[in-house]
């Protein structure tokens, strides 16, 4: 009888892009081509969050899931894949799990558990369904394999794997878009392996990797046989097609054939280093822009170390009120430009003379100069805020990636960095980088913006662009590393 060839998509659903997503799917169709189906994270062809009132953006889903469903006539892999839907009754859309396979819609399963994450914004937009059995995908020569679909949230809770298991299926698919939190992999397995342990199923979880700003996904798919092993695990925060295969045994259940196990996840503070280069690529690649912009007088030390990781040097800018060089922006390779912040502070004073007398204060001429300097270059605006300064009242002029992380895990961050490059870094090997933290002014003690500038602004200016790292609130323990309530 047959083997059962399930390949494990993982990728990066853009938010609204529908065609971008079609594309990448069809592509890791066709890589896919031994295989009888290919599983794709959470609505992969809408992306999450699912965009709110959008125009065509329903219309557009659904001419591309009809276009995916003709590609499943070509003999090829059979394909998985969620989307947000308007029922047949005309009642309120919800989330649902479509089965294409031979040309043809094989089966549909709607979601009866929505995520409570804020960003994912799933709450009080989408409607309920009602908990149903297995989807059957065709096998050549046996019965159909009977695939139980738990999607998102619903992996989290024992009903609707119980309820499953007892219709008849005979392994868990579940299309997933988990935000990253330093250490959600182990409850995620912890999840996966409890659903295993209730039904006595295997489990194969395809997880988003990717996305941009404050919701960034870690990939880290994986498959539990039906004895809770680890047997397929995706790495971490990048594009992945996993193959697993399972055989079907006697008393009908299945068994895996071989297993796809590859480097092991990132530990602390490696994956919290890692989601926040995420973070800043996926944001820049979303916004279409080439180039970020920091003032090196209050961005710290490791937002420029961040940048340049993520983006390179030649993409990252800074500027200074100074005339001193910046030695860590040197060894980084920062291209660096010089702006007498105390002429835009005496000009300024010279046009607000009729209103009254006294100078300007310093900090909003250093909000201005960056926004307008990063407007001329068409570049994002950083900001080195923490989450000190914002819980002072600071607001960030720009996106703020460590606008979530306590000082003492910034620096535990900056630690580690200095003693390894990770995967894909773009910047210095740690000798050097360390060496140039090491040197006299590294710290940027004679900014012209004291540390606690942002006590001045008392508050006012837009809501920061932060990177989200836990529900709760996050403290550091007694390492430097970050714990996060309610994990």
């Amino acid at each position: 009888m047959s083997d059962l060839v399930l390949a494990i998509a993982q990728f990066d659903p853009v938010p609204g892009d529908v065609a971008a997503n079609f594309q990448t799917i069809r592509r890791l169709r066709g890589a896919a081509e031994e295989a009888q189906l290919l599983l794709c994270p959470d609505l992969a062809l809408a992306g999450l969050p699912v965009p709110a009132n959008e125009a065509g953006l329903s219309a557009r889903v659904a001419d591309a899931l009809l276009a995916l469903q003709a590609d499943t006539a070509d003999g090829g892999p059979a394909v998985l894949v969620g989307l947000p839907l308007r029922p047949e009754d005309g009642g309120r859309p919800g989330l649902a799990s479509v089965l294409l396979g031979q040309g043809r819609e094989l089966g549909r399963r709607w979601r009866v558990q929505l995520d409570s994450d804020p960003r994912l914004a799933e709450t009080g937009r989408f409607g309920l369904g009602e908990l149903a059995g297995p989807l059957a995908l065709p096998c050549p020569d046996g019965p159909p394999w009977r695939l139980g679909v738990l999607a998102g949230a619903e992996l989290d809770l024992p009903e609707v794997a119980e309820a499953l298991a007892e219709s008849g299926t005979e392994i868990l698919l579940v299309p997933a878009a988990l935000p990253f939190v330093p250490g959600g992999f182990e409850r995620r397995q912890q999840h996966a392996v409890q659903r295993v342990t209730e039904t006595g199923l295997p489990l194969v979880l395809a997880n988003a990797a990717g996305g941009g700003g404050e919701l960034v996904f870690d990939g880290l798919s994986l498959a539990l046989d039906g004895a809770r092993r680890l047997v397929a695990l995706a790495p971490a925060f990048r594009e992945s097609l996993l193959p697993t295969r399972w055989a079907r045994e006697d008393d009908g259940s299945l068994t895996p054939v071989e297993t796809s196990l590859r480097v092991p996840p990132p530990e602390e503070p490696a994956d919290l280093y890692l989601a926040l280069l995420a973070g800043l690529r996926g944001l820049t690649g979303r916004l279409g822009l080439e180039l970020v912009l920091l003032d090196l007088g209050t961005a710290g030390r490791l937002l420029p170390v961040l940048a340049v990781d993520a983006l390179g040097p030649g993409r990252v800018r800074g500027w200074t009120a100074g005339t001193d060089g910046n030695g860590l922006a040197d060894a980084l390779g920062i291209r660096t430009e010089r702006i007498n912040a105390g002429l835009v502070q005496a000009t300024l004073g010279q046009l607000l003379e009729s209103y009254g007398t006294g100078s300007v204060p310093i900090v909003p001429v250093h909000d201005l100069i960056g926004t307008a300097l990063a407007a001329r270059l068409g570049a994002l605006l950083l900001s080195g805020l923490d989450r000190t300064a914002l819980a002072g009242g600071a607001a960030a002029s720009g996106y703020a990636p460590l606008g979530e992380l306590a000082e003492p895990v910034i620096e535990a961050l900056l630690r580690w960095r200095a003693a390894q490059r990770p995967d894909g870094a773009l910047g210095p090997e740690p000798a050097a980088l360390a060496a140039a933290l090491a040197e006299p002014g590294a710290a940027a003690a004679d900014q012209a913006v004291p540390r606690s500038w942002w006590q001045a602004r008392g508050g006012a200016g837009a809501a920061p662009l932060i990177l989200r790292v836990a529900h709760g609130s996050s403290t550091a323990d007694g390492l430097g590393r970050p714990t996060h309530a309610g994990l």
